[in-house]
């Protein structure tokens, strides 16, 4: 089975219909991971949100898509704070 990606965390369930729904309808198949824990435990942020993952071979159709349909903005593409972070100590225990 191919890998796949999480393009996008989502917090409340009814933010992710419509970038599912359109993505879909350009033909990418993508997955809710999460999805029914965040429905269990709403609002506390449990399994860290809703992620909606496609197919690794479909990453860059499925940006395209959700940026063009406004829902991802190349800021969602950059790592957080603790991605780069961790980033940073692990090239310093590199460097040893």
């Amino acid at each position: 089975m191919e890998n796949l990606v999480t393009i996008k965390t989502f917090f409340e369930p009814t933010d992710l219909l419509i970038p599912r729904s359109l993505l879909e309808s350009e033909g990418i198949e993508c997955f809710a991971k999460d999805e029914y824990m965040t429905r269990l435990h709403p609002g506390t942020g449990v399994v860290g949100g809703i992620k909606l993952q496609v197919r690794e071979s479909d990453v860059n159709q499925a940006v395209d898509v959700l940026m063009k349909g406004g829902f991802l903005t190349e800021e969602d593409m950059k790592p957080d704070g603790f991605y780069e972070y961790i980033g940073k100590i692990l090239e310093k225990l590199r460097k040893k």
